[in-house]
Parts: C-alpha cells; structure tokens; sequence
C-alpha cells in the first residue's frame, strides 16, 4: 500500500525481480479470489452507463492468469494474448469480458485497494486497544501481500506507471489507505504518550517494511504474517494488552 507522510518521499527500492516460481492452469484454480466475483464489468463498445455480467467464475479465472502475466512479463510486456494462452481462449474471446489490458489491470487493483481498506477497517473495529489494532492492520496488509502477491508485485515494481493506468478508484482507494493507517499510527503513539513524533513518518516506515514482504515472505515459508508483525511491532515499541 501507499507509504505515507506529510512530506515527499520515494517508495522503497525494488531491485531485480525474484525469481518466479512455474505457474500452471491447476495454480490458477486453487488461488482464491481477491473479492465477491458479483462485480459488474463493462461490455466493449457498449454505453457507458451500461453494464453486463459474465460468467463470475471466467472473470475470476482471467484476472488470475492476467496478474501472473504481468507480474512475469511486467505490465506493459504482458499482453492478453498470453492471458488467454493460459486459459486457452483467444484475445477476441477476452474482448467479452474486459474492453483492454488497462481494464484488466484497473480491476485487478481496484479489488486488491478495496479489500486492503476494508480489511484495515475490520482491525480498526478490532479492539479498544489501539496498539492492538495496529498490529492487527499490521498482520493484515502483510497477509494480503503475501495472498496476492502477483498484483502486489506489480504494483510496487511498476507503481508510477500502473497507478497512472490504474484509474480513480484505485487511487482514491491507495490514499484512503494510508490516511486510515497513518491515524492508526497517531492512536497507537498516543496511548504510549509519544510526543514530538510525526504519525506519517511512522507509518511511512511501517509500510515501507511491509510493502517489501513481496520479496521474500511467503504462505508456505516457516514465519507467518502474525509473527512477522508481532516482531516489528515490538521494534517499534508498540505492545497490545
């Protein structure tokens, strides 16, 4: 998610893309979704103000292969050919479903920006403790990037050019982000009586560091995203009741 502060700054540094591992028609079935598959996508060449449903579980399938193409090739390098290679439609057939890549990956970073927010809210809900619900928005951001991974390494190896294409939403969506958790922050440093310590450079480096995550934590690895956070928050001297 968006890193924040009440300054400029620049995004945590990438470096080489990590080694992918293969991905096959059988991978793509077992990931889950990243929301409700009832979303309504635009047909191309109609009205803008009309919308139709294809089948959910063909969107779902698409926008799978779609974040694993463009996470391997990079989003200008990927092409719905490859998509639809994977799923064994043609590029015509793709057309029904999303009018151009831009569509497919303005979905695709819609959904993970809207799950990321409403996520953050479950843990803002949480607790009365507000060190307890930093670590838990904490826990979360890590299990989403870790969850989808694909989109979440496009999105921060390609963050300028991909959010450019993302559309409003996405982007309204990334700032509310880190609006909500930078307040998160401002409770939790109140409660320990911290003063003279800016809540958006805080945050700034809390999501600095999870943000990386994509680059080496993994579902099936030995830490989880709970002791991953549980870790960090002690560094950074915040402990739940």
């Amino acid at each position: 998610m968006e890193e924040t502060s009440t300054s400029s700054y620049t995004r945590v540094p990438t470096g080489p893309r990590p080694p992918d591992r293969p991905r096959s028609r059988a991978n793509l079935d077992k990931r889950p979704a990243l929301v409700s598959t009832s979303a309504q996508v635009e047909m191309p060449g109609a009205a803008t103000s009309r919308t139709a449903s294809p089948p959910p579980a063909r969107v779902e399938e698409i926008l799978q292969a779609a974040a694993g193409v463009f996470r391997e090739r990079g989003y200008h390098g990927g092409t719905l050919e490859e998509v639809g290679a994977q799923l064994g439609i043609t590029r015509a057939a793709l057309y029904y479903y999303f009018r151009n890549k831009q569509a497919v990956l303005r979905e695709l970073l819609t959904r993970a920006m809207r799950v990321g927010v409403t996520e953050l809210d479950a843990a803002m809900a949480a607790s009365d403790d507000p060190e307890e619900r930093l670590v838990i928005a904490i826990t979360k951001l890590i299990e989403l990037i870790a969850r989808e991974r694909d989109i979440f390494t496009i999105y921060f190896q390609e963050n300028e050019e991909v959010m450019s294409a993302a559309g409003e939403e996405a982007r309204e969506l990334e700032q509310e982000y880190a609006r909500r958790f930078t307040s998160l922050v401002a409770d939790a440093l109140a409660a320990r009586g911290v003063e003279g310590v800016d809540p958006g450079v805080v945050a700034r480096g809390i999501l600095g560091m999870c943000n990386w995550t994509y680059r080496w934590l993994h579902p099936d690895g030995p830490l989880t995203a709970s002791e991953v956070a549980r870790q960090w928050s002690a560094v950074f001297g915040f402990h739940p009741r």
